[in-house]
Order: C-alpha cells, then structure tokens, then sequence
C-alpha cells in the first residue's frame, strides 16, 4: 500500500466518523420529536410480515410483551 493509498483510507475513515456523529445525532432527534402514531406505523411496516400477530399490550405493561413477541418471531424465522 502506497502512502497515497493510505493517507486516502484515513480521509476516508474520518469523514464516515464524522459523517456517523452526525447521522447518530439525527436519529436521535427525530426518535424524540416521534410521535405515538409515527412510532405505530413503523411498528406495523417492521412486522408485516412476521408470523403471528402483536396486540398492544396495556400501557403499563411496557416492553417486555413487546420484547417477548419479537423474541419469538426471530426464533421462528431461525427455524425456516
């Protein structure tokens, strides 16, 4: 490799972390400004065509129905 070749490869390599810094600080902001429907919608797009299907649980049940469902999607995906 060339010192060319390598000093290409760190340009490179600075500006995806630059560009990731940037592209993390985005995703943040718009997971804060989502709302309930936004968040429904890709829920929905993101399950489509998982087996089984995924009721809302009650509110004060939180993650953990929701984390036990894709949990046992993924093992039947794995089984296919």
């Amino acid at each position: 490799m060339t010192d060319g070749e390598r000093e290409k490869i760190k340009a490179w390599v600075g500006n995806w972390k630059v560009a990731g810094e940037e592209l993390d600080r985005l995703k943040w902001e718009e997971l804060r400004a989502m709302d309930e429907l936004a968040s429904a919608r890709i829920f929905n797009h993101l399950t489509a065509g998982l087996p089984g299907e995924w009721e809302p649980p009650e509110r004060e049940c939180g993650l953990v129905p929701q984390q036990a469902f894709f949990s046992k999607a993924h093992a039947d995906q794995r089984r296919r």
